[in-house]
C-alpha cells in the first residue's frame, strides 16, 4: 500500500518512455484526475507502493514532492466537500485552487514545508524497507534479488529489529536512537534475548550504523542530532573460547547414536575445530572437494591465496563417516540451520564436561564488562575456527601457515589468537624449568 494520502498514477505505465504522473480519486461517486508536472519512467515505478523507486537523488526527490502533493490535495479535497455539501464540486475550480496553494508555496523554494513534511513522516522501518531495496541486487523484472548477500544480511538486520520492537513493546523509531540508553536495551536483547554471539552482535551494530549513517545523509536537517558514537562493536579477549586440547578430545570422544542430530553436530564441529573452516564454508562442503589428504577450498567464501585445507586422521574419519554414507544413500552432510547447530554444540558441550564457571569479559568501546557462567554457555558456531587458530600457533605452525589455511588477510588478524593459553603456559614452563 501507498504511504501516500493521495493515490498517483502513471499516464501511460506500459511505456518504454518517460510517462505523466497523474492523481485519481473518487469525490462523491464521481473520479477526479490532477496532472502533475512531474514524468517518471515506469521502469522506476513501483506501482504497488505509488511512488518512485529509490535508486538515485532524483527519486528522493520525486517522492518528496508527491508525498508534499498529496497533503495539498488531500486539504483541498476536505475544504471543498465541507464547503459544497455533498453538492457535486466544481473539479476545475478544485483544480485552480490546488494549481494557486502550489505556486504560492513552490516546494523546490520551501525548506521549512519539505521539513516537516520528511519529520512527520520518516518511519525507520519505511527508510530500511527503501534501503535494502536500493542497495540489494535486483531481478530483471525489478525485485530484489533474495539471493543476494546485501538483502540477505539487512533482511536478519530489520527481522532482529522486529523482534526488538516485541521486546521494547514498541516500535523502535528514529527518536528512541536519540536516547543514550537504547544502545544498552539492544545489547541486553541481542545477548540475553535472542542469544547472539559477540561476532554477530558486533556484525548487527555495524550494519545497523551504517543504515543509520545512510538515513542521516538523506535527511540532513531532521536526523543530524541523531549521535550513534558510543554503539561501539564489541569485542572479548579470546582466550577462553575456544577449546582446549582436553576440552576438544573430550568432545571428540563423547559417544551418541551414530547419525544422530547431536552426533552430527559434533562431527561439524569438530571438523570446524580441525580445518579452520567457518560455518558457512561447510554449508558449501561437497563431496567432490574432497581429496585423499586434503579439501579443495574452492567453496570457501572469501578469495584463497590457498587452494587446500590438509586433513588430519581425526577428520579424514570423519570425512570417510559421510562419504560412505553419501555413496550409500547420496546424502552427504545434513545441513543443519545455523540456529539449531548454535543451540546443540552448547548441549554437546555440557555433555562432555565443560561446566566450569569462566568469566568472559566484554569491550564496550572503553567500558569493559565481565560476564561469568559455565564454559558451554559461551560456545558458539564460531569457536571451531578460533580453536583450530590457537591450538594450531600452540603446536607450533607458523602465524603465516595458519593464515594460509584460514585465508585471514594479515598477522594482526591472529594476533588475539597467539595468547597462550594458562595449561599451555604451564606446560611450556614446565618443559623449560622442570
Amino acid at each position: 500500500m501507498s504511504s501516500l494520502e493521495i493515490p498517483f498514477y502513471l499516464k501511460d505505465p506500459k511505456s518504454n518512455h518517460e510517462t505523466k504522473i497523474y492523481i485519481k480519486k473518487s469525490i462523491n461517486s464521481k473520479q477526479f484526475k490532477y496532472y502533475t508536472t512531474e514524468s517518471v519512467n515506469p521502469d522506476n515505478w513501483n506501482f504497488q507502493k505509488q511512488k518512485a523507486k529509490l535508486i538515485d537523488s532524483e527519486s528522493y526527490r520525486l517522492n518528496d514532492y508527491l508525498l508534499y502533493l498529496s497533503k495539498i490535495v488531500s486539504s483541498k479535497i476536505k475544504i471543498f466537500k465541507r464547503l459544497y455539501k455533498g453538492d457535486e464540486i466544481d473539479f476545475d475550480l478544485l483544480r485552480k485552487h490546488i494549481d494557486i496553494e502550489i505556486e504560492d508555496n513552490p516546494y523546490q523554494k520551501d525548506e521549512e514545508i519539505k521539513a516537516e513534511i520528511k519529520n512527520s513522516k520518516i518511519s525507520l522501518f519505511s527508510e530500511l524497507d527503501d534501503f535494502i531495496y536500493l542497495k540489494s541486487k535486483k531481478t530483471k523484472d525489478g525485485k530484489i534479488d533474495k539471493t543476494d548477500p546485501y538483502y540477505k544480511k539487512y533482511n536478519n538486520v530489520r527481522n532482529k529489529l522486529i523482534k526488538f520492537n516485541k521486546h521494547i513493546g514498541e516500535t523502535l523509531t528514529f527518536d528512541h536512537l536519540r536516547k543514550f540508553e537504547m544502545y544498552d536495551l539492544m545489547m541486553d536483547f541481542l545477548y540475553y534475548e535472542i542469544e547472539n554471539s559477540t561476532n554477530t552482535a558486533g556484525r548487527f551494530i555495524g550494519f545497523f550504523k551504517t543504515f543509520v549513517k545512510f538515513c542521516k545523509s538523506k535527511y540532513v536537517k531532521e536526523l543530524s542530532d541523531i549521535d550513534l558514537s558510543h554503539w561501539k562493536k564489541v569485542t572479548e579477549e579470546a582466550d577462553v573460547i575456544f577449546f582446549d586440547e582436553e576440552q576438544l578430545a573430550s568432545i571428540e570422544n563423547f559417544q551418541y547414536p551414530e547419525f544422530s542430530a547431536k552426533d552430527m553436530c559434533r562431527d561439524v564441529l569438530v571438523l570446524l575445530c580441525h580445518t579452520g573452516m567457518r560455518y558457512s564454508d561447510y554449508e558449501n562442503l561437497k563431496p567432490f572437494h574432497i581429496k585423499k589428504t586434503h579439501i579443495i577450498k574452492s567453496f570457501i567464501k572469501t578469495k584463497s591465496k590457498n587452494n587446500l585445507i590438509p586433513l588430519d586422521g581425526v577428520t579424514r574419519r570423519i570425512i570417510d563417516k559421510y562419504l560412505k554414507r553419501y555413496r550409500e544413500t547420496g546424502i552427504f552432510f545434513h545441513k543443519i540451520a545455523l540456529k539449531n547447530f548454535s543451540e546443540l554444540i552448547k548441549v554437546i558441550s555440557k555433555d562432555a564436561g565443560l561446566v566450569d564457571d569462566i568469566s568472559l569479559v566484554r569491550n564496550y568501546g572503553k567500558v569493559r564488562k565481565e560476564f561469568v557462567g559455565p564454559f558451554y554457555s559461551f560456545v558458539s558456531s564460531h569457536i571451531g575456527r578460533r580453536t583450530f587458530i590457537t591450538l594450531s600457533l600452540h603446536r607450533g605452525m607458523s602465524i603465516y601457515e595458519v593464515m594460509d589455511i584460514t585465508d585471514h588477510a594479515d598477522a594482526k588478524s591472529l594476533k588475539p589468537y597467539a595468547k597462550v593459553s594458562d595449561k599451555a603456559l604451564i606446560r611450556s614452563h614446565k618443559n623449560a624449568w622442570d
